[in-house]
């Protein structure tokens, strides 16, 4: 007798346990689903470079590093926006135009140029960049990022 009362309850004991691993796949799905689609994005999301007119040749003076911040258009998906670019542009000693991204190379702070001192100075660590973005001091171990220069009709275009 104790046969027959055993069978069934090892019936719904296996659909139990059939319906548990079910709800908890269901869950596991759920939950990760986020996690995978943050891993996932980077590689998905990949932003082409392009071409932003900065300012005429003229208004930049030799040794004195000019602050830009421009709007680049972005399109992500359908949804279309603007971000903000800070650069510096400044003049070389053999006259070319050299673009410089304005994140400090140590922890992404913007770094601010002081006149007086003729330098870049990142307020976060103290890391220092001479006015052509090499490395002065500090904990930075790479000067700054230069982006690509063009001079189109009087104008100096940046590839951001």
């Amino acid at each position: 007798m104790a046969t027959e009362t055993q069978a069934p309850n090892a019936g719904r004991r296996r659909l139990l346990t059939i319906l548990l691993a079910g709800v908890n796949a269901l869950t596991l799905g759920l939950a990760g689903a986020p996690i995978v689609g943050a891993l996932v994005s980077p590689i998905l999301r990949t932003r082409k470079p392009q071409w932003i007119r900065t300012c005429e040749r003229g208004a930049l003076a030799a040794g004195a590093p000019m602050k830009l911040v421009v709007q680049v258009p972005v399109t992500d998906g359908y949804a279309g926006g603007t971000r903000r670019v800070t650069l510096w542009l400044t003049i070389a000693a053999q006259g070319a135009v050299v673009a410089m991204s304005s994140e400090c190379t140590h922890m992404g702070c913007n770094v601010a140029w002081e006149g007086e001192r003729g330098r870049f100075r990142c307020p976060c660590h103290g890391g220092e960049y001479d006015g052509q973005g090499q490395v002065l001091a500090g904990p930075p171990l790479r000067p700054l990022d230069r982006l690509a220069v063009e001079e189109r009709d009087g104008a100096v275009w940046v590839q951001v």
